[in-house]
């Protein structure tokens, strides 16, 4: 690891205070989803429903575009090592769920992280 790429020590309290605003906000996201924040989605989804939309692979989407930003679909299939079909069926998926989204770059979609928080409450 180089020096450039450690992260920066943050102090106990700092960290605490972070996430006691960190569990404010997504206490109040719950009690009042309307009120969240406008990069914030609250997926409310029964046990077989999670099972069908948030598969592994599409999770892995997610996160890839979270890391990277990629500059289309196939760009995004190359990143994550899989088929350009079975990369726009789960991007299209987790569109209708509003967690991604799209612009044109060119010809080329540009798929891009609709949320900079999703939820899922577990209960």
């Amino acid at each position: 690891m180089s020096a450039s790429s450690k992260q920066p020590k943050v102090s106990k309290k700092k960290t605490d205070e972070a996430l006691n605003l960190f569990g404010r906000m997504l206490e109040g996201a719950l009690k009042q989803p309307e009120l969240a924040p406008d990069r914030l989605a609250m997926i409310v989804l029964s046990e077989e429903m999670e099972k069908r939309v948030l598969t592994p692979e599409r999770l892995r989407l997610l996160k890839a575009l979270g890391v990277h930003e990629s500059t289309s679909v196939t760009g995004l299939a190359k990143a994550v090592k899989r088929s350009l079909e079975a990369v726009s069926r789960g991007l299209r998926i987790l569109h209708q769920y509003g967690l991604v989204e799209f612009t044109r770059n060119g010809h080329a979609k540009q798929p891009k992280l609709a949320k900079d928080l999703i939820l899922i409450p577990l209960r």
